[in-house]
């Protein structure tokens, strides 16, 4: 049987690539687990300031942007 995967974001690559959960990096973030998994989806949603805001000192922490995922239009 074939195993089910989910399509995902260069977000949601990412963390599966660097083996981190959506449960750690709400944890360190702040960002709830939901919105962390929506942003990790095959969506094409971007995060609101206040989310970006949250994520862009822990993402650092890994050595990535919150720009390397997310035109933020900044």
């Amino acid at each position: 049987m074939r195993k089910f995967h989910p399509p995902r974001s260069r977000f949601g690559l990412w963390l599966e690539r660097n083996g981190i959960s959506l449960m750690e990096l709400s944890r360190k973030s702040g960002v709830s687990h939901a919105t962390l998994s929506f942003l990790a989806s095959g969506s094409s949603q971007r995060p609101s300031r206040l989310t970006e805001r949250k994520l862009r000192p822990v993402l650092r922490e890994y050595g990535v942007d919150t720009t390397d995922f997310w035109d933020l239009g900044l």
